[in-house]
């Protein structure tokens, strides 16, 4: 019904019949709504009695008003949309209660009190109470206080240890359940840090900004993935992410590092000094491993050096590096996103032993400058970040050649590479109390490894090279970092992220030409493999004699 009727007769909702009065509606006489029966109703008017024996609905912010008494031994519902918007009934006469009252808090978003005044108002004055309250809030109960002619709604933790609505009908049903059960009954084991702290959140103050956000959560799948989008960044990964960005850039800057033997393809030193510019491209998927979401990384970047031969032994030189790396993690039930600009000063440089043995050595200093989206869909909020991270690296290696006939050589090489990360500490915006203080941390890998190199001179100004390797990070530490809500600033968690595979293969193809004005252009492909990621690169470099 749309509108006011003057119809004074009694109206009767027979079972299986539905009548919803929307905003303005009215009916001038008494409303029986019988077993089996609905009436809904917006912002609407009964002139005469309301009698319940069915179902009455009232909406989210509507008041539906009663000029005589209401009586309820069916089901009454209400919704709940916020603190201050929420179905209300406005009786004249009195309130005589009974059946049961059941909350629907699916919505509810933005609470911030504990009390939803004058449920129900009965001008007449208050009689019996509702023989149950229900609610489908797994972590909050929704729990009727009664007054002489006020019926409130209060918020109360749901019982933790599985327990029903209490005695006397006051009492909500319970979602019998906590964060930390919902997060580990769905294996959901990065969250059970964070989960615990919302349970003593919810516990201690359950009207807490922090704890009324989960109110609308209705099943442990929602709880869960609640949690989820409450972790850090990247569940703790982004050093991971800095890490296989600083890779690339050494394994770029090694490939210049060459001896006359050919450790690479191209890049040995003719003449005193050379100027190179090498652009990259990398492609990072590392898959979810062990209930940690994985990601998706896009790298671009370049690197530019200059160096030359300090004797017919020793060469030196210095490059700088720039990469910009775009994340998407994995999940799209917490969906998070980062950028990291990464900066890098390498020193680096070659010492023959004789004809065939070579070592070489680099070694260098970075900053990166992060930023991170985390998108909180349950709370319609994002937490944005924004810190950086200082970045060392030094590594080392000795190969020696051997010649396969006229045009081809073999070169085995062992090698060790250090890197170290640390991320400075940080406050999340834009997320209110689900904002994460983020402790400053320090990553280390230190990997080691064999290689061999294929190298075959096509012709006077072309070669083609090719190869293969093994590694193994001897630290190989999960990445972890320690967080604390703004929400509750005292009680700090720890989020474990993605632990890798301590073993890698690695191996790569290029060409090498040179053009009869003594420029030289090189063009690679590369790759590296853990179980569960990938990270390919393509790279084209010039170099310049002068």
């Amino acid at each position: 019904m749309t509108a006011s009727n003057t119809y004074t007769g009694a109206s009767t909702v027979n079972g299986g019949a539905t009548l919803n009065l929307a905003d303005g509606a009215g009916l001038a006489g008494a409303v029986a709504v019988l077993s089996g029966g609905s009436l809904g109703g917006g912002n609407a008017s009964i002139g005469g009695n309301l009698g319940n024996a069915g179902t009455v609905s009232v909406a989210a912010g509507k008041t539906l008003t009663v000029g005589g008494s209401f009586s309820s031994s069916g089901a009454l519902s209400v919704t709940v949309a916020s603190m201050g918007s929420y179905g209300r009934i406005d009786a004249t006469g009195a309130a005589s209660l009974g059946g049961s009252l059941a909350v629907d808090a699916a919505a509810a978003v933005g609470l911030t009190d504990g009390s939803l005044a004058s449920v129900i108002h009965a001008g007449g004055g208050v009689n019996g109470s509702f023989a149950s309250v229900t609610d489908n809030s797994l972590l909050f109960d929704f729990a009727a206080s009664y007054g002489a002619n006020d019926v409130n709604l209060i918020v109360t933790a749901a019982d933790t240890g599985g327990g029903g609505g209490g005695d006397g009908g006051d009492g909500g049903s319970g979602g019998g359940d906590t964060v930390l059960n919902s997060v580990t009954s769905l294996g959901n084991t990065p969250a059970a840090g964070a989960a615990r702290v919302l349970d003593a959140v919810i516990a201690a103050d359950p009207t807490s900004p922090l704890a009324l956000l989960f109110v609308p959560l209705t099943t442990q799948q929602e709880v869960s993935q609640a949690a989820s989008q409450s972790l850090p960044l990247l569940t703790g990964g982004s050093s991971t992410v800095a890490q296989n960005v600083m890779g690339g850039i050494n394994r770029v800057v090694q490939t210049r590092i060459g001896s006359r033997g050919g450790l690479s393809s191209g890049d040995e030193f003719l003449g005193d000094k050379h100027l190179w510019l090498k652009p990259f491209g990398s492609w990072a998927d590392q898959d979810d491993r062990h209930a940690v979401t994985g990601y998706k990384a896009d790298t671009y970047g370049f690197a530019l050096g200059v160096d030359g031969e300090v004797s017919s032994a020793l060469r030196l030189g210095a490059a700088f590096a720039y990469a910009k790396s775009d994340v998407d993690g994995n999940s799209s039930a917490a969906p998070q996103s980062a950028e990291v600009d990464v900066y890098q000063l390498v020193g680096y440089g070659s010492y023959s032993l004789d004809d065939r043995t070579e070592v070489d050595f680099q070694a260098g200093i970075g900053r990166n400058r992060n930023e991170g989206r985390r998108k909180i869909t349950f709370a319609a909020r994002v937490a944005e970040s924004d810190f950086d991270s200082e970045t060392a690296h030094i590594g080392v290696g000795i190969g020696r050649s051997y010649a396969i006939g006229g045009r081809t050589s073999l070169t085995p090489s062992i090698r060790a590479d250090y890197t170290w990360i640390k991320d400075q500490s940080y406050t999340e915006k834009g997320a209110g109390a689900l904002n994460l203080h983020i402790d400053s941390r320090s990553t280390e890998a230190l990997v080691v490894g064999i290689d061999a190199k294929l190298e075959h001179q096509v012709s006077e100004q072309s070669s083609l090279v090719g190869n293969l390797g093994v590694g193994y990070d001897t630290i190989n530490e999960r990445a972890s970092v320690t967080a604390a809500f703004a929400g509750a600033p005292g009680a700090a968690f720890v989020t474990s992220g993605i632990k890798p595979e301590p073993w890698l293969v690695r191996g790569g193809l290029g060409a090498v030409f040179k053009t009869g004005g003594g420029v030289e252009i090189s063009g690679r492909y590369d790759a590296e493999y853990r179980e569960s990621f990938i990270n390919q690169t393509a790279s084209v470099k010039a170099r310049w004699m002068f």
